[in-house]
């Protein structure tokens, strides 16, 4: 609705920040964590404190937990000052707060603690009014603080539920949801009518065959997917069917540009390991390509190891076939330098100079690709500039956190450790574009906030649930701490709040609940979400109600529409013969009027020719 934005915390925090005039932090994690892997260091150094073995072993990892701790601590209403009677470890945390690091290396906890200072002292009216989708009791108590400041300020700030409509009594689907509301006579028996449906097949490209068929039959009605994970297959399905896609993304630290600093790392330390160097020669976008990338995998292939005469007759063949003297520097540059050594460790100065010719390279790609941007551009070309951006993003993480490193050599283990805490989720691609008119999706049970004739849980499996973290804090801790009017949120709270949230996706169908679960996902086998486990309990099912309410996508295959269960509208789902494979062809003949030359060439053209004839 036009002038009612939905967000989230970082959201309403980063609106909070504009509106209050505040400028905005540093905000890189991994310098985070090396800033304060120092100060922990520091103050190890000066006594045996609870975390100093731990540390010592592994710096990054203890800093990235004590972090944690300290950020909760924050957000329960903290204020950096020893707790009384709270032990040796939190009068530790207090002991590295009492530093400032926080001044330099701040975090999201940070943030919240400066807007609650400054709406302490400046009294404004921020918003109309605030509508909670959360209880407040799920918010840290900080957050609450800041809600009290903006309520005393003149914000109303009040929680909305969610106006839920019932399916009819008579049906399964009815039954479930006054059994889950508690209403009384809910006893009729399971008929599988079709308005609770648990659908089943073999893949999630199988199953979403049948889900796409489904809801093209229920074009007319209001329907909603829930995504639970695996947009991809669905999205295709979709696109099948002619029906708009709903829009995918895909988080991935694997793509080729994303690969080249972390294999140049570690190739940086000897003994060179032969199938890392091949990555690299064959990566489809990486510092070798062409010939050199050719005759180098080939002579790797031949006799593993970089030196040995394979090696250096592939370079020879190079240099005799005018390839220039840089690029067989690069070669020697990248793969034939002296190694490390993996146990003592590499200097920060080698792992600079090795990021270093990745820097080199990135920049010449980069300026190859915003070259043909600015002549013709396209969505290949944004894509490509988007990798190489990410890519340099990366770099320059791992090499402010190399330089802030307290360590004076690295081990191969904790190298790979820090381009790990740098690299983050990787770069995220647009798989699939959202069309114009199509279906309403939400990703997590609790966005459901109206109810919808057909609600499709895509993907219902076991896994994709929150789970808590085990709690770190002692009884005397917590006692301490709830003394100091420190409150952190409860694990139950938050279960009982995502149970809640299951509830409400079976509570929001009208009509008809259709749950799709894969007998397996991405080579694993997957059990239903545990959210079908209260439905049996609720229904208090058999094994005959189970097979009532299962339907295997091999069972619809070829069915006609009337033997169908009732409220199960599939539209044309139906098994094709298989179309013969095409016969082999030697060679192909095209009129000589068709197929004219190009009347110049550039570089790069002439490399996609020769590379690729097809083409």
């Amino acid at each position: 609705m036009l002038g009612r934005p939905v967000w989230n915390v970082q959201a309403l925090l980063r609106d909070l920040e504009l509106r209050l005039g505040l400028p905005a932090l540093p905000g890189d994690a991994s310098l985070r964590v090396q800033h304060w892997s120092r100060a922990f260091a520091e103050l190890a150094g000066g006594g045996a404190r609870f975390y100093s073995r731990s540390h010592a072993v592994d710096p990054l990892g203890t800093t990235k937990v004590l972090l944690d701790w300290r950020d909760e601590l924050i957000l329960g209403g903290w204020d950096g000052r020893p707790i009384p009677g709270a032990g040796a470890r939190l009068a530790a945390l207090a002991q590295v707060e009492a530093a400032g690091i926080a001044e330099r290396a701040p975090g999201f906890a940070d943030r919240v603690c400066r807007v609650e200072r400054e709406l302490a002292s400046v009294r404004v009216r921020c918003f109309d009014a605030i509508e909670l989708l959360e209880a407040r009791g799920l918010w840290p108590e900080r957050w609450r603080r800041i809600l009290e400041l903006l309520e005393a300020a003149g914000t109303p700030v009040c929680s909305v539920s969610a106006p839920l409509s019932a399916a009819p009594a008579s049906g399964d689907l009815g039954v479930l949801q006054s059994r889950l509301l508690g209403l009384s006579g809910a006893t009729a028996p399971i008929t599988g009518d079709g308005s609770l449906v648990l659908l089943r097949g073999e893949t999630s490209w199988e199953l979403a065959q049948a889900a796409a068929a489904l809801l093209a039959g229920s074009r007319g009605s209001s329907a909603v997917v829930l995504r639970g994970g695996d947009p991809l297959a669905l999205e295709a399905a979709l696109l099948a069917r002619g029906l708009p896609l709903q829009g995918a993304m895909s988080q991935s630290p694997w793509r080729p540009a994303l690969q080249v600093l972390p294999l140049a790392i570690e190739l940086a330390y000897a003994p060179r390991d032969p199938g890392r160097v091949l990555e690299l020669l064959t990566l489809p976008q990486g510092p070798f390509r062409g010939a050199s990338s050719r005759e180098l995998a080939r002579a790797l292939a031949e006799a593993p190891g970089i030196g040995g005469k394979p090696w250096l007759a592939a370079k020879q063949r190079l240099r005799q076939g005018g390839m220039a003297e840089e690029e067989l520097e690069r070669v020697s540059d990248w793969l034939e330098r002296a190694g490390a050594d993996p146990n003592l460790g590499a200097t920060q100065r080698e792992l600079l100079e090795a990021a270093s010719r990745v820097r080199a390279w990135l920049l010449g790609e980069l300026s190859t690709v915003h070259a043909a941007l600015s002549s013709t551009p396209g969505l290949a070309q944004e894509r490509a500039a988007g990798v190489l951006h990410a890519a340099f993003r990366q770099l320059a993480a791992f090499q402010q956190s190399l330089q802030h490193d307290t360590r004076a050599r690295l081990r191969l283990t904790e190298v790979q450790q820090l381009l790990e805490e740098t690299s983050g989720p990787g770069h995220g691609l647009e798989l699939s574009t959202e069309g114009a008119g199509r279906l309403d999706h939400v990703e997590h049970p609790a966005a459901l906030r109206v109810s919808r004739d057909v609600v499709l849980w895509w993907h219902c499996v076991a896994g994709s649930e929150w789970r808590p973290a085990p709690r770190p804090w002692r009884r005397a801790e917590l006692d301490a701490m709830a003394a100091a009017g420190i409150r952190c949120i409860e694990a139950k709270r938050r279960l009982d709040a995502e149970a809640a949230a299951w509830q409400q996706a079976l509570l929001s169908a009208r009509r008809q609940l259709v749950l799709c679960v894969p007998n397996a996902a991405l080579g694993r086998a997957v059990a239903p979400h545990p959210i079908f486990d209260e439905i049996l309990g609720q229904l208090a099912a058999t094994d005959a109600d189970v097979a009532r309410l299962t339907w295997h996508i091999g069972d619809l295959l070829g069915r006609e529409a009337g033997t169908l269960p009732p409220r199960l509208t599939i539209s044309a789902v139906a098994e094709t013969p298989r179309l013969p494979l095409p016969a082999v062809r030697t060679e192909w003949l095209i009129a000589p009027g068709m197929a004219g030359a190009a009347g110049a060439y550039s570089a790069s053209s002439l490399e996609t020719l020769v590379q690729c004839p097809l083409r």
